[in-house]
């Protein structure tokens, strides 16, 4: 268990208190969206050279940037935040210097440097029991809209997802659009636009 990684349940919650919790909780639904079935606490989510990542801290694999990472990223509930911090997730021309912390345990979503993230992922990394699950993923993958789930090639093709993927990331919406802050809302009623 994680905890026993950082000696006590007390380091692990030290370390979590260096990253900023947001309050808006971890959708209930991204797991299933980002078809992540390891059974880890702790997975982060950043972008860095045209990609998006998520990672266990044994094993980084590219996510669907349409389906996956922007659902949750740029959803005002979350990305209120993150600008607020004046954090860099990453992008096609910067390397990023922060990172989210997804706690699928407690629903939690951090937001932390990408070595305070990485830290806290890599003490994980003796429990984990399906070393290499990724991999195969990508063994499997077969044809273009197989790699499209794992966020290859989404500009060709159709890129649409299947209705059970629509019908999660609707949900996730829903479930994000409560967390949006009143006077967010406020603002986007006034002015048409919060940026």
């Amino acid at each position: 268990m994680i905890e026993e990684k950082f000696n006590d349940i007390a380091a692990l919650d030290e370390q979590l208190g260096l990253l900023k919790l947001l309050p808006t909780p971890l959708p209930p639904q991204f797991l299933q969206v980002a078809g992540y079935t390891a059974e880890n606490r702790f997975i982060g989510l950043w972008y860095h050279a045209t990609q998006s990542n998520l990672s266990d801290g044994q094993m980084t694999r590219p996510v669907s940037f349409y389906r996956v990472y922007a659902p949750l990223v740029q959803h005002t509930a979350v990305s209120i935040y993150v600008r607020q911090a004046g954090a860099d997730l990453g992008s096609d021309d910067s390397y990023p210097t922060h990172a989210l912390l997804l706690d699928t345990k407690n629903e939690r979503i951090y937001l932390g440097t990408l070595e305070e993230v990485e830290t806290i992922l890599g003490a994980q990394n003796e429990r984990v029991a399906r070393a290499g699950e990724f991999a195969g993923e990508f063994d499997a993958a077969k044809t273009l809209e197989d790699f499209q789930k794992l966020g290859m090639f989404e500009f060709f093709g159709s890129g649409v997802s299947s209705p059970e993927e629509t019908r999660l990331q609707a949900e996730m919406k829903t479930f994000l659009d409560a967390y949006i802050p009143p006077n967010v809302i406020e603002l986007v009623n006034k002015f048409g636009h919060i940026f």
